[in-house]
């Protein structure tokens, strides 16, 4: 593999395939960024609501 993000990709991969706690911290991680990205992004259209 030349790409480095792509070997970065299928070494996480390959990591979270082979333990359970690793991939439960990394979904919730996962989930915690979605959640916060979808909190300031309401936050952004409710201050361009208000203008």
């Amino acid at each position: 593999m030349n790409e480095p993000v792509l070997k970065k990709a299928m070494d996480t991969l390959e990591f979270l395939s082979q333990d359970a706690e690793a991939r439960r911290l990394y979904e919730d991680r996962q989930k915690y960024l979605h959640d916060k990205a979808s909190m300031i992004e309401g936050a952004l259209v409710e201050g361009e609501a208000r203008d």
